[in-house]
């Protein structure tokens, strides 16, 4: 809400969640629904997967791995760059770059462990989270083959959440990869498109 503000943008907006980031878009869009023009969700991740299969790893272990050793990478690749720095004597350089590169992916992966400590109390606000039935609600998803257990509760999920809205919409991409579904090609060129689509019907 404060960047919102703080971009000086007039009227409500659409809120774009991929994976991970879906339940803080869910979150946003309860608290301020007079902000939330309508969502955009792409492959979210959902809170109630657990409750559905409680068998499954919780969140936490899942990403356990994963946020260790990216904070672990970037801390140490911030002191390499650091020592190499305090020697460094000639201008500005590919070498510098490189440093502020890794100062602001050490500060993201610092983020992330945070947000990663926070889990369960996230995914609680997210299950309890009440948002207006008028609220547009579109979720694309990857139909991956095959098929399994999760992925068809998954989009049963995906149904349901988009059910919520009086106009929900899913859109299937076919067999992406998730972590293909932002790089650049057709799929990410559909994704926007749609996502343009949905902020023109916002201000209509």
């Amino acid at each position: 809400a404060a960047l919102i503000q703080a971009l000086k943008l007039k009227g409500p907006v659409v809120i774009v969640g991929y994976s991970f980031s879906a339940p803080l878009a869910r979150v946003f869009a309860g608290r301020f629904p007079e902000k939330t023009a309508g969502m955009y969700l792409i492959a979210p991740a959902m809170p109630e997967l657990n409750e559905c299969m409680p068998q499954l790893h919780t969140p936490r272990r899942h990403f356990a791995r994963f946020v260790g050793y990216h904070l672990l990478a970037s801390s140490l690749g911030y002191i390499r760059l650091t020592q190499r720095m305090r020697s460094w004597q000639a201008p500005a350089s590919l070498v510098e770059r490189r440093a502020e590169a890794v100062l602001a992916r050490r500060s993201h992966y610092w983020a992330q462990a945070r947000e990663w400590y926070a889990l369960p109390k996230s995914w609680r606000q997210t299950l309890e989270t009440r948002m207006p039935r008028s609220l547009p609600i579109e979720v694309a998803f990857p139909t991956q083959a095959p098929q399994d257990e999760i992925l068809e509760t998954l989009a049963k999920l995906y149904a349901d959440l988009a059910a919520r809205s009086s106009r929900g919409r899913l859109f299937e991409l076919g067999n992406v990869d998730h972590s293909m579904l932002l790089k650049s090609g057709p799929v990410l060129d559909r994704l926007v498109e749609r996502i343009k689509q949905l902020a023109q019907l916002a201000t209509q």
